[in-house]
């Protein structure tokens, strides 16, 4: 949602990442149910997405998103109790 206010350009896209992933881990279950070990490779999966995830998409909007937190905090500063949280948060 805040990608979206922000006006992140690859809003959908990400979305679409978080979806596949979503498929992929449901895979998983399912042959987990049906007695498979895959514990190493669920793991495996799991640690290289999360950390590429992170390090690439996620920081890839964190400026934008992080501009977009700014002013408006910047906009609500009048002693609000948002702004003075947005202000903890983003300084």
């Amino acid at each position: 949602e805040l990608m979206e206010e922000a006006g992140y350009p690859f809003c959908a896209a990400h979305k679409r990442v978080h979806e596949i992933f979503g498929k992929r881990v449901g895979e998983y279950r399912l042959r987990f149910q049906a007695g498979e070990d895959i514990t190493d490779e669920l793991r495996t999966m799991l640690s290289r997405w999360l950390f590429n995830h992170i390090r690439g998409d996620d920081k890839a909007y964190a400026p934008q998103v992080k501009q977009h937190l700014n002013q408006f905090a910047r906009d609500h500063q009048q002693g609000s109790w948002l702004g003075r949280t947005l202000k903890r948060f983003f300084r």
